[in-house]
Protein backbone atom coordinates (compact mmCIF):
# COMPACT_ATOMS: atom_id res chain seq x y z
CA UNK A 1 0.00 0.00 0.00
CA UNK A 2 1.30 3.48 -1.08
CA UNK A 3 0.12 7.14 0.04
CA UNK A 4 -1.02 9.01 -2.92
CA UNK A 5 -1.83 13.04 -2.75
CA UNK A 6 -5.06 13.49 -5.25
CA UNK A 7 -4.17 15.74 -7.96
CA UNK A 8 -7.54 16.12 -10.50
CA UNK A 9 -10.88 14.20 -9.86
CA UNK A 10 -12.41 13.56 -12.71
CA UNK A 11 -15.77 11.06 -13.47
CA UNK A 12 -14.26 8.06 -14.59
CA UNK A 13 -10.44 8.52 -13.74
CA UNK A 14 -8.74 10.17 -10.66
CA UNK A 15 -5.00 11.86 -11.10
CA UNK A 16 -2.18 11.31 -7.82
CA UNK A 17 0.85 11.90 -6.86
CA UNK A 18 2.43 9.03 -5.18
CA UNK A 19 4.06 10.08 -2.15
CA UNK A 20 5.95 6.99 -0.75
CA UNK A 21 7.89 3.79 -2.99
CA UNK A 22 9.96 3.53 -5.66
CA UNK A 23 7.70 5.77 -7.83
CA UNK A 24 7.59 8.25 -5.32
CA UNK A 25 6.55 11.74 -7.11
CA UNK A 26 5.68 10.35 -10.03
CA UNK A 27 1.71 10.50 -11.33
CA UNK A 28 -0.60 7.49 -11.63
CA UNK A 29 -4.23 7.22 -12.33
CA UNK A 30 -6.39 5.17 -10.96
CA UNK A 31 -9.97 4.47 -13.25
CA UNK A 32 -13.24 3.60 -11.95
CA UNK A 33 -13.81 -0.06 -11.47
CA UNK A 34 -16.77 -2.08 -12.31
CA UNK A 35 -17.65 -4.56 -9.40
CA UNK A 36 -20.52 -7.55 -10.22
CA UNK A 37 -21.82 -9.64 -7.29
CA UNK A 38 -21.15 -13.38 -7.18
CA UNK A 39 -23.10 -16.09 -5.81
CA UNK A 40 -26.15 -14.02 -4.79
CA UNK A 41 -29.41 -14.46 -6.47
CA UNK A 42 -29.65 -11.29 -7.98
CA UNK A 43 -26.87 -9.48 -9.59
CA UNK A 44 -25.74 -5.89 -9.39
CA UNK A 45 -22.98 -3.76 -10.46
CA UNK A 46 -21.10 -0.77 -8.68
CA UNK A 47 -18.60 1.55 -10.03
CA UNK A 48 -16.00 2.73 -7.60
CA UNK A 49 -12.12 4.10 -7.11
CA UNK A 50 -9.72 1.57 -5.65
CA UNK A 51 -8.60 3.68 -2.85
CA UNK A 52 -9.10 4.44 0.89
CA UNK A 53 -9.55 7.90 2.25
CA UNK A 54 -7.20 8.03 5.14
CA UNK A 55 -6.46 11.16 7.15
CA UNK A 56 -3.44 11.36 9.80
CA UNK A 57 -2.02 13.66 12.50
CA UNK A 58 1.61 13.64 14.40
CA UNK A 59 1.25 13.61 18.18
CA UNK A 60 2.72 17.39 18.27
CA UNK A 61 -0.15 18.72 16.27
CA UNK A 62 -2.87 16.88 17.55
CA UNK A 63 -1.47 18.37 21.50
CA UNK A 64 -4.34 20.72 22.30
CA UNK A 65 -7.38 19.33 20.48
CA UNK A 66 -10.05 17.30 21.87
CA UNK A 67 -11.50 14.90 19.12
CA UNK A 68 -14.59 12.70 19.18
CA UNK A 69 -13.56 9.47 17.52
CA UNK A 70 -9.88 8.97 17.14
CA UNK A 71 -7.35 5.51 16.10
CA UNK A 72 -3.93 4.87 17.09
CA UNK A 73 -1.33 2.93 15.70
CA UNK A 74 1.04 1.68 18.06
CA UNK A 75 3.01 -0.93 16.31
CA UNK A 76 6.39 1.43 17.69
CA UNK A 77 6.67 2.34 21.09
CA UNK A 78 7.11 6.08 20.77
CA UNK A 79 6.25 7.30 24.73
CA UNK A 80 9.04 6.55 27.77
CA UNK A 81 5.76 6.58 30.44
CA UNK A 82 2.16 6.17 30.35
CA UNK A 83 1.47 6.05 26.31
CA UNK A 84 -2.25 5.60 26.89
CA UNK A 85 -2.92 8.06 29.60
CA UNK A 86 -1.19 10.62 27.15
CA UNK A 87 -3.09 9.49 24.21
CA UNK A 88 -6.47 9.40 25.33
CA UNK A 89 -6.88 12.37 27.88
CA UNK A 90 -8.66 14.31 25.22
CA UNK A 91 -10.90 12.19 23.77
CA UNK A 92 -14.63 12.81 24.29
CA UNK A 93 -16.82 10.73 25.83
CA UNK A 94 -20.30 10.23 25.14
Amino acid sequence: MERDCIKQLQNNIHAVSIMTGKEKEQIAFLPRIPLVSNGLPFSFKRLQFPMKLANSMTINKAQDQTFQYCGFDLKELFFAHGPRRMLTNRIMIS
